[in-house]
């Protein structure tokens, strides 16, 4: 506890055991830890920490986007079947051509990134590991046409490096 101007506040404990979790993380894996100034979006319990420095990148840059295909989490649907959504090891950004992002950029930013494990968009896949990362037609039950499926490595899951979204556009510029 401290005083300001006579009045007494507290620290909050929270705050103060985020922070540490996630510079301990980092140390142990190895990654930088979070830029001060960079958006980290709040996620829900099991889902890997490696996707909070991108949803905050993310929404931070296209604050205006559709949502509405955002998911982690595997659904009752996904529970029925093999999904990297179940161990939250999968992120969801929906497709919106007119507010953003750009996923086809957005997917090409992510195949550079060493966490990715494969990326699902518009009937595509492309695994980093296989063929150089080239897109493949994507045969599964969803073609992926109104979101990007991104799946992460386990080893990666607490990685909580920012994500290199160099070349994605925003508001109409690319940022370099």
């Amino acid at each position: 506890m401290r005083s300001l101007g006579g009045r007494s506040a507290f620290i909050g404990l929270g705050v103060c055991t985020a922070l540490v979790t996630a510079v301990v993380l980092a140390m142990r894996h190895r990654a930088a830890p979070p830029q001060r100034d960079a958006p980290i979006a709040t996620l829900a319990p099991g889902v890997a920490l490696a996707f909070g420095p991108l949803l905050g990148e993310i929404d931070a840059r296209w604050p205006l986007r559709n949502r509405a295909s955002d998911g982690t989490l595997g659904d009752a649907a996904h529970l029925a079947r093999k999904s990297d959504h179940n161990t939250g090891l999968a992120l969801d950004v929906t497709n919106d051509p007119v507010n953003g992002p750009p996923l086809t950029e957005l997917a090409a930013a992510l195949l550079r990134d060493p966490r990715t494990a494969y990326v699902i968009f518009d009937g595509r896949i492309a695994n980093p590991g296989i063929k150089a990362g080239a897109w493949r037609r994507y045969t599964g039950p969803n073609p992926h046409r109104h979101h990007l499926h991104l799946s992460i490595s386990a080893a990666a899951r607490d990685d909580v490096a920012p994500w290199d979204l160099t070349g994605v556009q925003a508001n109409g510029e690319p940022i370099t």
